[in-house]
């Protein structure tokens, strides 16, 4: 079920707001891991159109947050955002290309260890 804070999240990604390159880190921007290539914010952007929300966190610390996943060419990303309902933004938390090895061939749903 999408909340006002889930379908704020296109909106606010596609203005660009609070958006970094994922390869940098400063204060509340997108963190990088070391051993994979930087996403660029352009294709975050991009994505926002096919967004599908993969989990909600409504009871994160200090904002709701959700993972969603998008696609931009021929690339799939999870990008975990938090919604600013008062503020009426969204700040990405992190950007990540999801490891096939760990999720289910649709990408949404974690593998299930044995």
């Amino acid at each position: 079920m999408l909340t006002r804070s889930s379908h704020m999240i296109g909106s606010r990604l596609w203005s660009g707001c609070h958006g970094h390159d994922a390869d940098s880190h400063s204060g509340d921007g997108p963190r990088r891991e070391p051993d994979r290539p930087a996403i660029q914010r352009e294709s975050i952007l991009e994505a926002v159109e096919t967004l599908e929300l993969v989990d909600a966190y409504p009871g994160d610390k200090y904002l709701p947050s959700y993972l969603v996943l998008g696609k931009v060419g021929g690339d799939v990303l999870h990008v975990l955002v938090a919604a600013d309902v008062k503020d009426d933004n969204v700040r990405i938390v992190t950007a990540y290309r999801p490891d096939p090895g760990q999720w289910q061939d649709d990408l949404k749903n974690k593998r299930t260890r044995p």
